[in-house]
């Protein structure tokens, strides 16, 4: 064989090799062998990928670091066996069979002739194998090759023995070592065992913990938790018996999380991890109240994350497509190239069911590179074809109207009721089938802690801290309509409202049209049953009659307590859209449960909401009785000091009647309601303080005279907390605190605003403004937050705590006491507001030294105060030309939001406020991201997709300074200036004048990058420029003009040339407890050098160059290759 013929070959299998490196999404197949599904047993989000910070799952986080992490997985059923029935078929539960648990008495099995993902991967020649529990049936149905589960087996050795599983997993795994595989381990954690091992404890977190009696697990060290530490659902009432329980979920859970990690461990040692494909999911929502068997977001959102060996640029990501666990046989058998089509031959339907799941495996590929041979896509290299590569970016699906669908009827045997639901990402439609039945209690829920400090609580009338009544959970509407985006916890059901009629006839046709497709048995109950012979046997119809506009259901009447065999009917109308009219039960009928005994007479603090008949909004002489008892408890558990109470009154009841009663209207005045609370002081001081803030937010506009009355009262109330010599004894919530340091600043800057605009005033107005020109005055302003600084000696404690220290130890008796401590943080946070609303950023930045603002702090916890501490402080580093660290800062905080969006989806003006600050922080972020380039997360990425962004930033880099003013004005602060204007010459445009100069000062920074974006763009094209050469590429558009002139050019391109050098460089946060502190940098990914008239440029950050890599390797095996013809054998 010749040299050059040795060599030729040699380049050819390079390319290939090359090809096979580059096209990481278009052969997946050539690798691709086995998958593993890790299922978990009523497990939630309780990890720190999911944000949930206490939990400790070290293995399942480090999973998800190697995964794409799914934020929107839905199961299709909230309840064990059918949830597993239909992640093994791909077909819901009432398609499939399996209504209800398989197990004792229930005894609910699949249909025979259902193709389950074993059955199937076992036709095509792939092993299969199910370690721990199984929970489904029958056996033909579900055939495993390898089967070690509670029907053999004892289920706490086979589910929860993780020493034990991990050795079932070796042996799996020790068996053939050519054939596929897949195998499932489905762990029994963390379900509840009080019912069947009580011994163990509620969620058998106690089995094999090494305690008397209690057995050993040799991999296994259980983690503790204090009950008042964890992490209690919004869904969850927040006592201590539910944090009780919540602790000892969170210890069996540190069981199943090893258990993940010595599974993982197995398959690396026996060398499948890099052609595995991995799934983790779980089968339903946690057991506690709204979760399992609800249709409620708590019941069927689960986590999921799935790990490939050949998608590495899909790791440690987050998809928010829409997904369902019906799509995971999909993504199996797509996974094994395995079409479900071909698998149904046996059937003897004539038209066997479709899967309506897809593949997930679509979503793992950021980008692929194909093929273009003669003009045609494809995904390998063709034998003996040239092959030219296209890349072929990635685009998450978009999702406009994408649903997924839920199917609930049984849980246990005795536990009849049916449920379907469809979800958007927008909406939920809920159809409660035998709405007319209390909705049922499964065995160990009703057993637990958690269920039985609700019945108690609610029995003897006690105060109960949930954001439900156990009537409201008992007793559901036929039909639940929730807009998921205002209202994520699922309480304001809106099926009946007008507006939503349109989405709720849309939605609810979806419904029926899945429910069709998928047979459904229950498609026209209550009211209606199949045809069982006649044209529409198979083929139900769901027609629009106008004339009606009502929806028909061509079923066959269901007439109770009559013969089955009356004739059909075929045209009844079955009112889908609900009446208000219409009647559930009969007039003056009472609920038989002794619970609900006198329960009008309850008088529930966190439920209000009276018949509209009970309170006049417009007169006060007769208050609300539900307002006499609110303000009462109100205060006295202000004097009594009960501070969750306080919380829970503040936070949810007080916005709730101010909801009901006076959305439009102010509270009552503190005369009226005086004698209620026997003329305290204090507590009138602060029901005023709520009083004009609500008239701020829901009031046009608040009259002079309600201004200075409030700033009077502002001055009551911090006289009686910094005047006295010791610390007042007055405790309250955090937010409370924060709501009020930020409503201070925030009437100081309407009232600025509002003095600032004389053209539309009357003399008298002017003369009243004029007598009181000491009023919200900026000096006071100022006076008062620093007192309250000084007064909590909140900057020597951070500067103690930054130090490693304790910070009580210069605290004092005030900064000691909570109010005074987090009133002097607050004030800090004021004080960075007002020095942005006044321009002088450097002391706005300043005012926060020692607070560490890129880790948790003292404001983590009060979502307002962070987001507006991100908010300023990022907009202040904009302005500092400080980019990199705006950026980094506006991307912490709307990263947060992101992940804590429900947080602010309920209606109030503190919510408004964030929400609007959200948006201004995209805009603020867009304008950083076009002045200086850098990548941020893929999540905001998306975000700025999805809300138009990229087209503002497209116009921006290009440079329209329109856009860039547009944007900035929307996003910036209402700025302020100094002094009143002159009331003997008026100015009409005197309130816009500061915010004039801040745009000006924007703008001017803006212009001078202005050719930045297209000289970087030219730059990155060479290592060497001629000045003149880059001056004619930027003055190509007006070459044609007869004065243009090349030298004039190429001395204004030098000037663009050190502007760049110049903008390039900004002070960079590093470390420290400044946020002025930090180092200069560069934030150009090249930076260059002018030698005479020539441009030299070289990359800052290196990336790795394929092709030398590539050559040097050829250039290596010529060598070796001239070596062998030498060698003399």
């Amino acid at each position: 064989m010749s040299r050059n013929s040795c060599l030729s070959k040699l380049c050819l299998l390079l390319c290939i090799v090359l090809l096979e490196l580059r096209n990481t999404g278009a052969s997946d197949d050539a690798t691709q062998k086995n998958v593993l599904l890790l299922l978990a047993d009523d497990a939630g989000f309780e990890m720190r990928s999911y944000l949930n910070k206490i939990c400790q799952t070290p293995n399942l986080d480090k999973l998800a670091k190697e995964s794409l992490l799914f934020n929107n997985a839905y199961t299709s059923a909230s309840s064990c066996s059918p949830s597993r029935s239909a992640i093994l078929t791909g077909l819901p539960s009432h398609q499939n069979g399996m209504y209800g648990l398989h197990q004792g008495v229930h005894h609910f099995n699949s249909f025979e002739n259902v193709q389950s993902l074993p059955k199937i991967l076992k036709r095509n020649n792939i092993k299969t194998g199910l370690i721990g529990k199984k929970h489904v049936g029958p056996s033909e149905v579900y055939p495993f090759d390898f089967e070690r589960t509670e029907e053999s087996y004892p289920i706490l050795q086979v589910g929860r023995n993780i020493t034990h599983i991990k050795l079932l997993v070796r042996e799996f795994l020790s068996y053939n070592k050519t054939q596929p595989f897949f195998l499932l381990v489905a762990f029994h954690d963390p379900h509840r065992c009080g019912h069947t091992h009580p011994e163990y404890g509620n969620f058998c977190e106690k089995f094999g913990n090494g305690d008397v009696g209690m057995g050993t697990i040799p991999d296994w060290y259980p983690i503790y938790y204090q009950w008042d530490q964890v992490k209690v659902p919004y869904y969850v009432q927040d006592t201590e018996a539910a944090r009780r329980d919540i602790s000892a979920q969170y210890t069996t859970i540190s069981r199943l999380d090893k258990g993940v990690g010595l599974v993982l461990e197995e398959l690396e040692n026996a060398g499948y991890k890099d052609d595995t494909l991995i799934l983790y999911t779980s089968d339903n929502g946690i057991p506690f109240p709204n979760a399992r068997t609800n249709l409620y977001d708590p019941g069927i959102a689960e986590p999921m994350m799935i790990s490939s060996p050949i998608h590495n640029h899909r790791k440690n990501s987050v998809t928010y497509s829409m997904t369902s666990l019906l799509d995971i046989v999909p993504t199996i058998l797509d996974w094994f190239n395995v079409t479900y089509e071909n698998q149904s031959s046996d059937l003897d339907e004539v038209s066997p069911p479709q899967l309506t799941g897809k593949s997930l495996l679509p979503l793992l590929r950021e980008g692929t590179h194909a093929c273009n041979i003669n003009g045609s896509m494809c995904y390998r290299l063709l034998a003996g074809s040239r092959c030219e590569i296209i890349d072929v970016p990635f685009v998450e699906p978009t999702e406009n109207g994408t649903a997924i669908f839920a199917s609930q009827t049984h849980h246990e045997v005795t536990m009849y009721y049916p449920m379907r639901a469809i979800r958007t990402k927008r909406h939920k439609l809920i159809h409660n089938i035998n709405y007319r039945m209390p909705f049922p209690i499964d065995q160990d829920f009703y057993l637990s802690p958690t269920f039985q400090d609700l019945l108690n609580r609610t029995q003897k009338h006690e105060f109960l801290p949930w954001y439900k009544t156990l009537k409201q959970y008992y007793q559901r509407p036929e039909w639940e309509l929730y807009d998921l985006k205002y209202d994520p916890e699922e309480l304001n059901n809106i099926a009946l409202k007008p507006s939503m009629r349109n989405t709720f006839v849309y939605l609810q046709e979806r419904l029926f049209n899945w429910m069709k497709a998928t047979k459904d048995p229950w498609m026209c109950a209550p009211d209606a049953v199949l045809q069982d012979t006649g044209v529409n046997k198979n083929d139900p119809q769901y027609d629009v009659i106008n004339r009606a506009n009502v929806k028909e259901y061509h079923c066959r009447q269901s007439r109770r307590f009559s013969s089955t065999h009356d004739a059909p009917c075929s045209g009844l109308v079955l009112a889908p859209y609900v009446s208000e009219t219409r009647v559930t039960f009969c007039p003056g009928h009472r609920l038989s449960n002794e619970m609900y005994d006198d329960y009008n007479e309850y008088d529930a603090y966190d439920d209000y909401g009276p018949p509209d008949d009970q309170y006049d909004r417009t007169s006060y002489r007769q208050l609300p009785e539900i307002v006499r008892n609110f303000l009462v408890f109100l205060r006295n558990c202000i004097n009594e000091g009960m501070i969750f109470e306080i919380q829970n009154l503040y936070e949810n009841s007080f916005p709730k009647i101010s909801e009901q009663l006076f959305d439009k209207s102010p509270w009552p005045e503190a005369s009226t309601i005086a004698h209620l609370v026997d003329n305290d002081p204090v507590f009138l001081t602060l029901y005023k303080e709520l009083y004009y803030r609500h008239i701020y937010a829901r009031m046009q506009g608040p009259t002079l005279e309600q201004r200075l009355n409030s700033f009077y009262n502002y001055c009551d109330l911090f006289n009686y907390i910094l005047h006295p010599e010791t610390p007042v004894q007055l405790e309250l919530p955090d937010q409370w605190l924060w709501e009020l340091i930020d409503e201070f600043v925030y009437q100081f800057q309407s009232f600025a605003q509002y003095r600032a605009n004389l053209s539309n005033k009357t003399p008298e107005e002017i003369d009243n403004l004029n007598a009181h020109n000491k009023i919200w005055d900026v000096l006071c302003v100022l006076n008062v937050l620093h007192y309250l600084v000084d007064k909590s000696k909140i900057k020597s404690q951070l500067e103690v705590y930054a130090s490693g220290g304790d910070p009580d130890s210069v605290a004092g008796a005030f900064g000691r006491h909570s109010l005074y401590k987090m009133l002097g943080y607050f004030s800090l946070v004021g004080l960075l507001r007002l020095h942005s609303l006044l321009g002088d950023y450097y002391q706005a930045i300043k005012v926060l030294e020692n607070v560490e603002l890129y880790k948790k702090s003292a404001y983590s916890h009060v979502p307002g105060c962070q987001i507006s501490t991100a908010y300023y402080v990022g907009f202040a580093y904009m302005m500092m030309r400080r980019y990199a660290d705006a950026i980094r800062t506006f991307s912490g905080i709307l990263l947060y939001i992101q992940r804590t969006k429900q947080l602010f989806a309920t209606r109030s003006y503190q919510n408004d406020q964030i929400n609007k600050q959200t948006e201004q922080m995209y805009h603020l972020l867009a304008i950083c991201l076009v002045l200086h380039p850098q990548c941020i997360d893929e999540g905001l990425q998306q975000a700025l997709r999805d809300k138009n962004y990229h087209e503002k930033m497209y116009k921006m880099q290009y440079g329209d300074l329109t856009e860039f003013e547009n944007c900035f004005v929307f996003a910036c602060p209402k700025f302020l200036s100094l002094t009143p204007p002159n009331p003997e010459n008026p100015n009409e445009d005197y309130v816009r004048e500061a915010i004039k100069h801040q745009t000006q000062v924007f703008m001017d920074e803006v212009i001078q990058q202005k050719m930045l974006p297209t000289i970087r763009s030219y730059l990155k094209l060479y290592t060497t420029l001629p000045l003149s050469k880059l001056a004619t590429f930027m003055g190509s558009n007006s070459r044609s003009d007869e004065s243009w002139d090349l030298d004039k050019e190429v001395n204004a391109l030098t000037i663009h040339l050190l502007c760049f050098k110049h903008k390039m460089k900004n002070i960079v946060w590093t470390k420290g407890t400044s946020g002025l502190d930090g180092k200069f940098q560069s934030g150009s990914e090249l930076d260059f050098y002018i030698d005479h008239d020539m441009i030299h440029i070289a990359d800052t950050k290196v990336a790795h160059r394929y092709g030398d890599f590539f050559i040097r390797k050829i250039l290596k095996f010529e060598e070796l290759n001239r070596k062998l013809h030498h060698i003399k054998i």
